[in-house]
C-alpha cells in the first residue's frame, strides 16, 4: 500500500530543455542586448523592468538564473535579491547583480544579500556569456544532485514503509508514514522483542504484520504454556504505553492482537540454498497465525487445550472479559 504524500505547492519549474534567465532591468535597451546575446548560446530569457514584475514572474516560473540590476524604479535590488534567497523556491537560484556601483561597500551589501556573481555596467558580452554560462552549469549540477537525492530517499521510505508493514496492519502505515517512521518502528519491534527474551522465547521470523515467537525451542521449557501466556499479556501491557504516545503524536491506533497455541511442531534451519531460516513450522503454528488473525488489538485468543492454564489461580495473567468464540479456522 502506497503512503499518502504530501502536495507542496510550489511553483512550476521549466519544463524546456533550454535553460531560462530571469533578467531584472528597468532598462529595455539593456535587457534586450542581454537577452540576444544569451539567445545566441541557446539561453532563454525572460524580462522584468520592476521589483513587482519580477517577483510575479517568479511565482509563475522559477528561473534558472536571475540576472537583477541593483537600481530600480520601485525596489533595492540589494532587498530583491535578499527576499529571492529567503524564498523556498528562490533560494538555491543563483542571482548576478549588475551594477554600476563600483565601492567596495557596495559589493559587501551584494554578498550580505546573498548575490552569487557581479557583472558592471555597461555588460559586456563576453564578460556575461562566461558568468552566466559557469553558474548555469553549477545549478545543472546541484539539480541534478537534487534530483538523485529525492530519488534515493524515496527508495528509502519505500523500504521504511514495506518493512513496516511486516509489523503492523498496511492500513496503518499509511497513516503514519512517513512520520518518524523508524523510531516507530524501533520501539516496536524492540518491546516485543524484549517481552519475548524476558519469558526465554524466541523471535523466529517476522511476515505479513506477524511476529512469530516461539517457547520451548531451541531448548525445552520447565513450563513452556506458563511462559507463552505470561509473555501474551506482558506484550498487551508493553504496547499501552506506546499506544498512547502514538495516538498523541501521529493520531494512529496502533494496537497488536495476539493467538497462542501449544503443539508438536518441526523444528531447524529452513528453506534453500540461497536462503535459510531458522524458524518452526507445523500444524501448531498454522492455528496460532489463524488466532492472531481473529484478535482484536489488545486480544489474546487461546486454543482450548491452554484455556484450563490460563484460568488456573496460580497465574496472574490478568486476563480480562473472557469469552468463548464459535468460529472455524481457515483450512480446519
Amino acid at each position: 500500500m502506497a503512503a499518502p504524500l504530501r502536495a507542496l505547492s510550489l511553483p512550476p519549474t521549466s519544463q524546456n530543455h533550454e535553460p531560462v534567465v530571469l533578467i531584472i532591468d528597468d532598462q529595455p535597451e539593456m535587457a534586450a542586448l542581454m537577452a540576444m546575446y544569451l539567445k545566441n548560446e541557446g539561453v532563454q530569457s525572460r524580462v522584468a523592468r520592476s521589483g513587482d514584475q519580477a517577483r510575479a514572474a517568479v511565482l509563475n516560473c522559477v528561473p534558472d538564473l536571475i540576472l537583477l540590476d541593483v537600481l530600480l524604479p520601485d525596489a533595492n535590488g540589494f532587498d530583491l535579491c535578499k527576499a529571492f534567497k529567503a524564498a523556498k523556491q528562490t533560494a538555491m537560484v543563483p542571482v548576478v547583480l549588475i551594477t554600476s556601483l563600483e565601492s567596495k561597500a557596495d559589493r559587501i551589501m551584494g554578498l550580505q544579500a546573498g548575490c552569487d556573481e557581479f557583472l558592471s555596467k555597461p555588460v559586456h558580452r563576453d564578460e556575461l556569456r562566461a558568468r552566466v554560462a559557469s553558474l548555469l552549469k553549477l545549478q545543472a549540477a546541484r539539480k541534478a544532485l537534487d534530483h538523485e537525492r529525492s530519488l534515493i530517499e524515496e527508495a528509502k521510505r519505500m523500504a521504511i514503509q514495506q518493512a513496516f508493514e511486516r509489523y503492523v496492519s498496511p492500513g496503518v502505515v499509511g497513516q503514519i508514514l512517513p512520520s518518524q517512521v523508524v523510531s516507530i518502528l524501533n520501539a516496536f519491534v524492540s518491546a516485543l522483542t524484549q517481552v519475548a527474551h524476558r519469558h526465554n522465547g524466541t523471535v523466529l521470523s517476522m511476515a505479513g504484520d506477524c511476529l512469530l515467537i516461539g517457547f520451548g525451542v531451541p531448548l525445552a521449557l520447565e513450563d513452556v504454556e506458563l511462559s507463552s501466556l505470561l509473555a501474551g499479556a506482558d506484550i498487551v501491557r508493553a504496547i499501552r504505553p506506546l499506544q498512547q504516545q502514538w495516538k498523541i503524536e501521529y493520531g494512529a491506533d496502533v494496537g497488536v492482537g495476539i493467538g497462542i497455541n501449544r503443539g508438536e511442531v518441526i523444528v531447524g534451519n529452513i528453506g534453500s540454498q540461497s536462503y535459510m531460516s531458522y524458524t518452526i513450522i507445523g500444524d501448531a503454528v498454522n492455528v496460532a497465525a489463524r488466532l492472531t488473525d481473529l484478535a482484536a488489538p489488545g486480544e489474546i485468543l487461546l486454543t482450548e487445550r491452554l484455556r484450563a492454564k490460563a484460568q488456573a489461580s496460580a497465574l496472574s495473567v490478568g486476563l480480562i472479559d473472557e469469552k468463548q468464540l464459535d468460529t472455524q479456522l481457515k483450512g480446519k
